[in-house]
């Protein structure tokens, strides 16, 4: 797969993501009010944007890595669990602190 094809997989990925559009309408509501200039809007959206660019291409970087790949992809069933059991836990806390 070549690089552009690649980032455009990612992007199209994210965009499409419904929980990251909810993610970032709740940022912004919680900091952007009818109030706030034009000018401090683009710039949320573009320490946003610089941000997400950051954090994917290290991502990428880091375990693309042909050090770190096999690794990765022999842990990687163990990483899905715990990361699927940390999520349970925070959910089932989050229900029960909204329920009390």
């Amino acid at each position: 797969m070549s690089p552009f094809i690649a980032l455009r997989t990612g992007f199209t990925c994210n965009i499409l993501n419904p929980k990251t559009s909810i993610f970032f309408l709740s940022i912004f509501t919680q900091v952007v009010s009818i109030d706030t200039p034009l000018i401090m809007q683009a710039s949320y959206g573009l320490i946003i944007i610089l941000a997400h660019f950051i954090w994917y291409s290290g991502v990428t970087l880091l375990l693309s890595h042909p050090s770190i790949l096999p690794c990765f992809n022999k842990h990687k069933q163990k990483i899905d669990k715990i990361a699927g059991i940390v999520l349970m836990i925070i959910a089932i806390k989050l229900a029960l602190v909204n329920y009390v």
